[in-house]
């Protein structure tokens, strides 16, 4: 199973792929016919889709699972970063507020919720 794509609609493309290229340390675009909003994952398969227009932000939250996942780890690493806005650490997840208020959960590939 893998993650397809998120649709997260945005106020401004380049704010918002500037904002998640440097989150997730995304790889360079992949050329997709008629989107310029769509940044590869890093499998080749998986994107997030970031259109720009009226509505931004619509997406409560969405979840990320990531190896290894330690969330001191990851929010010492966020704020390092400077992604404190909306900062929350649990025991077992982290979430971080993206420019447009879309709430981004970090936790274990296996989280259960």
């Amino acid at each position: 199973m893998n993650l397809n794509h998120i649709n997260i609609v945005v106020a401004d493309v380049k704010r918002s792929e500037t904002f998640y290229r440097t989150l997730f340390s995304l790889p360079p675009k992949r050329p997709v016919p008629n989107r310029p909003d769509i940044l590869d994952l890093g499998d080749g398969v998986s994107f997030l889709s970031i259109p720009e227009r009226a509505g931004a932000g619509v997406i409560d939250h969405y979840c990320v699972g990531v190896k290894d996942f330690d969330a001191a780890t990851v929010a010492a690493k966020l704020t390092a970063a400077g992604f404190t806005d909306g900062l929350t650490v649990g025991e077992d997840f982290v979430y971080v507020t993206d420019p447009d208020g879309v709430r981004v959960q970090i936790s274990a590939p296996t989280w259960r919720g």
